[in-house]
């Protein structure tokens, strides 16, 4: 995949992160993009670079790259 949207439930995010960790990277693209929507007091952690990350009211948006 090349483009990953991710919004779940906000008091889920935290397990979804840990599963996506193990899940995601063998299915993505070199360059793959991963958006994650999660509460704004949750930094989500995956395996892969952060390249930016806003807040809006009660929501983060954070926006992963995969790769190099």
């Amino acid at each position: 995949y090349d483009l990953v949207l991710i919004d779940p439930p906000y008091a889920d995010a935290s397990h979804a992160m840990k599963m996506l960790s193990k899940l995601l990277p063998p299915v993505l693209s070199d360059s793959a993009s991963v958006v994650v929507e999660t509460d704004s007091t949750l930094e989500p952690r995956l395996p892969f670079r952060l390249e930016k990350t806003r807040t809006y009211g009660a929501t983060r948006i954070s926006v992963f790259r995969s790769g190099l």
